[in-house]
């Protein structure tokens, strides 16, 4: 095992033994609110210095007005300091959690609690676990099909990118004739 393997193991084992000591109580209550006040945000994003072109991104994120800054405070702290505050210009403050394996210890725990988003969780943890088994272009594809099945569970209208823009973006680009009464021209 290298290193960084090693280090990683072991930041995956504190985070998980802080979130193994909450109560059955806490673990329904976060649960409530992130059904309440959250979201499970599954996305395609571009990002041309990635192998195909993309990226798979799982969020959690919880809103509350940034009033109640203390409770995002406290909600941060109880979920083992994983992801990060921001306080947004219209008075809202959010706690996003984006690292694979930080979604996936948290939905892991919440998921017995869940009920209205509990098939979305259930689909994030899998694109989560084969997302880390991408081996090709075709993979990378099929995790793209999983996200698409996310509007199923969710009311998002911003969803700019399906795996059908994925799989078009690595088609080459389509040559067209033009034809003019003088000459014929390529065009690209």
């Amino acid at each position: 095992m290298e290193k960084e393997e090693i280090l990683s193991d072991c930041r995956i084992q504190s985070k998980k033994s802080s979130l193994l000591k909450l109560s059955i109580e806490e673990k329904a209550y976060i649960a409530g609110f992130l059904e309440g006040a959250g979201s499970i945000i599954l996305q395609i994003v571009r990002q041309k210095t990635f192998v195909y072109g993309y990226t798979i991104r799982v969020s959690i994120c919880f809103y509350q007005k940034t009033s109640r800054n203390w409770f995002m405070l406290w909600l941060k702290n109880k979920l083992g300091n994983l992801g990060y505050l921001r306080n947004r210009t219209d008075n809202m403050c959010e706690y996003t959690i984006t690292s694979l394996n930080d979604v996936s210890l948290v939905l892991t725990m919440l998921l017995p609690y869940l009920r209205i988003k509990k098939n979305l969780g259930k689909l994030a943890l899998s694109i989560i676990e084969r997302n880390q088994k991408v081996k090709t272009k075709n993979d990378f594809l099929e995790v793209c099909k999983l996200v698409d099945k996310a509007v199923f569970y969710t009311d998002s209208k911003k969803r700019t990118i399906t795996s059908q823009i994925v799989e078009d973006s690595w088609k080459p680009p389509v040559e067209t004739l033009e034809l003019t009464p003088s000459k014929v021209t390529l065009k690209s």
